[in-house]
């Protein structure tokens, strides 16, 4: 997955051109069969411009699912 689009069309696209892209998976067990953006937890990740963020009031909606229980195993 190599961008992940601003669906306010202002712009602020998330992107990764480089080997550390997530992966589109069409089919996730953990999600009832659905599809889903798979990080692997270390070196995947989108870039997004931080621009959006300050000064400003923003929400983050997420759904994760969680491969362990290590302590070292965060999410953001």
């Amino acid at each position: 997955v190599g961008c992940w689009k601003d669906k306010s069309y202002h712009g602020n696209n998330a992107t990764q051109t480089g080997v550390n892209k997530p992966v589109w998976s069409s089919s996730v067990g953990q999600f009832g069969g659905r599809g889903a953006v798979d990080f692997n937890g270390g070196t995947n990740y989108l870039n997004f411009p931080q621009t959006i963020l300050d000064n400003k009031d923003y929400t983050i909606f997420v759904v994760v699912h969680r491969d362990s229980t290590a302590a070292n195993n965060f999410f953001m």
